[in-house]
């Protein structure tokens, strides 16, 4: 298996459809540029960094709480009854449940209040970078981060072989009868602890107790444009989705453009 960043940030990518901030309490927004180091994203500065950036033009929304609590699952990840009270309509259940993985790059990603917050007028912001790379300063190898989940918690439960498991223990008023959706519920109401058994038998545990920004999605300036006038009318067919979690790939050359 690859380094546990590289592994991570692909496993994350397939659950949730985002890469993840790593370490998880990684300080993202858009607007943050940088390069992929080792299979994850290392941020340089920001976009504002350089001339003609416009904060008006371009913009910054934050879209509505897209539920409570999300849980993405890697397929054949469970979560098990190890000890649950039987609680009722109006009693708290309370006990541990067991996030058990059958085999490795498995994964269990939970936030709460997830809300996705991007440029509002993302052609724009690609049309300046396209000017920014014409006149010579802008790399095109950096990477821009163009959306981010913030949360105002999250919890990450990842193996790095087979037969790990975390242990969490869950406390929720009114109690769901499945495990899952017990887990679902605690992490939306925040009372949701990692056990230390559990976290000492997973490849990587963590929680972020408080708001952050663990995951993201980010672009790049493709390999083949040419610095000619007609590049900034071209706009987003000159970009790629940023790709991390394969530090083997080097990157290529960069044509002399700073």
């Amino acid at each position: 298996m690859a380094e546990l960043p590289v592994s991570y940030m692909k496993a994350t990518r397939e659950v949730t459809g985002f890469w993840g901030a790593y370490p998880l309490g990684q300080e993202l927004s858009p607007g943050a540029y940088g390069r992929r180091v080792k299979g994850q994203f290392v941020a340089d500065g920001r976009l504002s960094d350089f001339p003609g950036y416009d904060g008006t033009a371009f913009g910054l929304t934050e879209a509505a709480a897209r539920s409570p609590a999300e849980t993405w699952l890697s397929e054949g990840t469970r979560v098990e009854d190890v000890g649950v009270s039987a609680g009722g309509p109006a009693l708290p259940v309370s006990g541990k449940l067991r996030v058990q993985f059958s085999h490795a790059e498995q994964m269990l990603f939970g936030c709460r209040n997830g809300r996705v917050w991007s440029f509002q007028n993302l052609r724009k912001v690609k049309d300046h970078l396209l000017s920014l790379y014409k006149q010579g300063q802008w790399d095109r190898r950096d990477i821009l981060v163009t959306h981010v989940m913030k949360v105002d918690a999250a919890w990450v439960f990842y193996s790095t072989r087979g037969g790990q498991w975390v242990e969490v223990s869950v406390s929720v008023t009114p109690g769901p009868a499945v495990a899952a959706d017990l887990l679902k519920a605690a992490i939306g109401s925040g009372k949701l602890e990692i056990g230390y058994g559990g976290l000492a038998a997973s490849g990587y545990a963590s929680q972020l107790p408080g708001p952050g920004t663990p995951l993201f999605q980010a672009i790049k300036i493709s390999r083949w444009p040419r610095p000619h006038p007609g590049i900034v009318l071209r706009g987003p067919g000159d970009f790629d989705e940023a790709t991390f979690g394969d530090p083997d790939e080097p990157d290529e050359p960069d044509e002399g453009q700073r």
